[in-house]
């Protein structure tokens, strides 16, 4: 078991618009049972937001590299002062998906789930 405020995040995707710009990062830790992915999104002091998710692997089959490390446009809804934004990335046993409400290059709220499809069913 993990000590308390001891988790040693594992970074599996990251993204930098530019030096100045803003910053993307998905990290996950071992739990029992599975993995708690974490998003953090970092436009700047005001802009800023994150979400956390449980994947579950028992076994602990989940493996990453650069290249499966991706998240996928599913769907962006613009408009004139932001957008609405839903991503997925396929793992091990389904879909990690993030949602976020975007406006001015700010995300107000994020919220991320795992959605089981072993098969890999949902096709966009």
């Amino acid at each position: 078991m993990v000590e308390k405020g001891k988790f040693n995040w594992e970074t599996i995707h990251s993204f930098m618009s530019h030096p100045l710009g803003s910053k993307e990062r998905t990290s996950r830790v071992r739990v029992p049972t599975g993995w708690l992915v974490k998003y953090v999104y970092k436009g700047g002091p005001d802009k800023s937001t994150h979400a956390v998710a449980f994947v579950s692997d028992p076994e602990g089959t989940w493996t990453t590299s650069k290249e499966s490390a991706q998240w996928e446009e599913v769907q962006v809804k613009r408009t004139p002062n932001g957008a609405e934004q839903i991503w997925r990335w396929k793992i091990p046993g389904g879909w990690l998906v993030r949602d976020g409400n975007y406006i001015k290059h700010a995300y107000l709220t994020m919220s991320m789930v795992f959605v089981p499809d072993p098969n890999y069913e949902w096709s966009i």
